[in-house]
């Protein structure tokens, strides 16, 4: 028997038996790494400041999948203040 130690995110089946897949609910903090691409330290950063929402299980730290997501969503370009045009 071999017990994989990485884990996978993968869809939620439906429970209702229907094709939809749902996100998960949380993610690890390594799966969060990998993920969004950020290093381990700028997530526990993001984790202290509230920026991404966090749940404590035990002893585990888990990250609320729809923190991340919000927090990479495309944002709408910003203009420069009028002080910053030459």
């Amino acid at each position: 028997m071999n017990i994989s130690t990485t884990q996978q995110t993968q869809p939620i089946q439906n429970p209702n038996g229907g094709a939809d897949n749902l996100d998960p609910l949380t993610v690890t903090v390594s799966t969060a790494v990998k993920l969004t691409g950020l290093g381990r330290t700028k997530i526990w950063e993001m984790l202290k400041v509230g920026k991404v929402e966090s749940v404590r299980v035990g002893r585990r730290r888990l990250v609320v999948y729809s923190s991340l997501k919000r927090l990479l969503e495309p944002q709408p370009a910003r203009k420069p203040a009028k002080s910053q045009i030459w």
